[in-house]
């Protein structure tokens, strides 16, 4: 796994930072981006759509992970507990996939955990759609998720939990600039988030496969190509 650098020298080399402890004060943050792992939905998208054909939702609410991606997120965990610079926060998507690989892959890291809506999945789909706290808790008892409402996710105001309101490209545009602001204005200088596809292009404009980490240098709210990483 290549380490993230920070232009630090008077010369504008470039030198590793440490894997714990303080970050160089010329960085500004370092971002660690996680797509979960495989899902029931991805299987299903997998064998069942083609672009000849009308899809039909199979209607698998807040999609969990397969055997396969369980074993994905495990193996990950390696990975993750190498991370340079090491993480000071871990940032999910409280949709339970997400959740569930922040759970497996960062076992061994040692940072507060923190679930932010904002990087939920656009919703286009039943899997897209979320839970509410009460019953999230259920699987997920250790998760703090105090600071999620009944209903968190794009549904503006149904009564209908299961309603799949599809988010436009405006909406979703808006949220991610939303999310842009929050990652600015944390604190912390190195951060963990583990998210989505549509998310994770939107912000980084890389294409990640189920359980990849791919780590970067956030500058003013944008990854800076040349110090953009990937576990080799």
């Amino acid at each position: 796994m290549q380490h993230v650098s920070c232009s630090s020298n008077a010369d504008g080399s470039t030198r590793p930072f440490p894997a714990k402890g303080r970050v160089d004060k010329n960085c500004k943050k370092v971002i660690h981006w996680m797509r979960h792992g495989q899902t029931e939905m991805n299987v299903h998208l997998g064998s069942n759509f083609t672009p000849d054909t009308k899809f039909q939702d199979p209607l698998l609410y807040d999609t969990r992970l397969t055997a396969e991606g369980e074993a994905q997120a495990t193996l990950a965990r390696v990975d993750a507990k190498a991370l340079s610079p090491y993480p000071e926060v871990l940032i999910a998507s409280p949709l339970s996939r997400a959740l569930h690989t922040a759970e497996l892959a960062f076992l061994d890291v040692s940072c507060p955990t923190v679930v932010e809506p904002l990087c939920s999945e656009r919703i286009w789909l039943s899997s897209d759609v979320g839970r509410q706290p009460a019953e999230l808790q259920q699987d997920f008892p250790t998760v703090d998720l105090d600071n999620l409402e009944d209903v968190w996710w794009h549904n503006n105001g149904s009564g209908n939990l299961q309603h799949v309101l599809a988010e436009t490209p405006e909406d979703f545009g808006r949220r991610m600039e939303r999310f842009r602001t929050y990652l600015m204005q944390r604190p912390e200088q190195v951060l963990a988030v583990v998210t989505h596809f549509g998310v994770l292009e939107h912000m980084t404009g890389h294409m990640f496969t189920n359980c990849e980490i791919w780590s970067c240098r956030w500058e003013d709210g944008y990854c800076i190509p040349e110090h953009q990483t990937a576990p080799q």
